[in-house]
């Protein structure tokens, strides 16, 4: 559900939302990247209006809508700091985690059509954009004979299959702060709905709830033991050989993942992904001084509004490791000191503020350090 974009939201906050966009084949009214796809950078990337339509979008959402797109992939571009002329990293503009997700489940799935086509993406009003709705997987899960589909090992980001891919997915596969979140996103999935026995034995409950059905269906289209479009060889000569086939080709595919993702050095303890905007999360003001700072700064805050005994104050660079973390008991002073260490090189950090009370949201703030 995004915010109605009526035909004369063309200015302003109304005209910051909402857009569905998608990446798809055929020739449906949108535009062009200034950007190629993967491996065929001549080849631009397409993409198409699904909301509002074109019949009915208007210039200036179309410039809005183009103009957001341009300045994420100017910076996603510009590696290896990901900023563009601006001044906005690439996280500016996109909900991490989203495309964190998005990756995930079409690299689990194999998705023959990730990222190419059936690739949509949403923007609400004042808001990044969201990597989703998730769409079209029945060429999925080694259910493909072509662009290696049938696979469980290799990423689908790097396939050149026909349309191409968008760039975005190799550069964020680059970054520490996307390499770092999907490596943490990965580790909780895997101890949850992502773990083995978990799909295994999801699996096996709709194998039982669909054996009728699927009695039923071959009967009227016996094609077990045969090729249909574009099932790899060899074909299940049986229903319960096609589900072995699944669950067989499900516990390769996580396990080729595990052994590209858990490598990934990152502590998901005191991991922080964030971005340089939309930084003040709660409802009351933080203030540092000076800012920029050379080093020791102040914390400027009413300590009536920190609920809780204690107040975790913590200092994280850009890729969301953390270079510095400190516990305060109450009293709270109004001005709470910090000091960078000596040895944290100058640039944009993230301000923490953290209580113990967890019905209190945890503020958040920017700060630069010039040495």
């Amino acid at each position: 559900d995004i915010a109605k974009l009526k035909t004369t939201d063309i200015e302003g906050e109304e005209l910051t939302g909402g857009y569905l966009f998608r990446i798809d084949k055929g020739n449906h009214p949108g535009w062009e990247s200034n950007f190629g796809v993967v491996n065929a950078w001549w080849i631009p990337i397409r993409f198409q209006y699904r909301y509002p339509d074109p019949d009915s979008i208007q210039p200036e959402q179309e410039t809005y809508i183009q103009t957001y797109v341009d300045d994420f992939e100017q910076a996603i571009a510009n590696s290896p700091d990901f900023i563009n002329n601006q001044g906005h990293h690439y996280t500016d503009y996109i909900e991490l985690g989203t495309f964190v997700d998005n990756f995930i489940v079409n690299e689990v799935s194999r998705n023959l059509d990730a990222y190419r086509l059936s690739t949509y993406f949403y923007k609400d009003k004042n808001s990044k954009i969201v990597a989703g709705p998730l769409w079209d997987f029945n060429l999925s899960f080694g259910n493909g004979d072509y662009c290696n589909g049938e696979a469980y090992t290799g990423w689908m980001y790097e396939e050149y299959c026909g349309d191409g891919n968008p760039f975005w997915w190799a550069n964020m596969l680059s970054d520490s702060l996307f390499l770092k979140t999907l490596k943490c996103r990965w580790s909780e999935l895997r101890q949850t709905t992502l773990s083995t026995p978990y799909l295994l034995n999801f699996i096996d409950s709709m194998a039982t709830e669909l054996e009728l059905p699927a009695q039923r269906n071959f009967t009227r289209w016996p094609t077990l033991g045969s090729y249909v479009w574009p099932n790899p060889w060899p074909y299940p000569e049986t229903y319960e050989e096609e589900i072995s086939t699944l669950k067989l080709w499900i516990i390769n595919r996580m396990s080729w993942m595990d052994g590209m993702i858990n490598p990934i050095e990152v502590d998901c303890e005191t991991f922080i992904p964030t971005s340089t905007e939309n930084l003040e999360t709660d409802d009351y003001p933080l203030s540092v001084i000076p800012n920029p700072t050379t080093g020791q700064f102040w914390i400027d805050r009413a300590t009536q509004e920190i609920s809780g005994n204690d107040l975790t104050v913590i200092i994280s660079d850009l890729s969301g490791q953390v270079v510095y973390q400190q516990k305060m008991q109450a009293p709270f002073p109004e001005k709470l000191p910090v000091n960078f260490p000596s040895d944290t090189p100058e640039g944009i950090y993230f301000l923490h503020l953290k209580s113990s009370d967890v019905q209190q949201k945890s503020s958040v703030g920017k700060i630069i350090l010039i040495r």
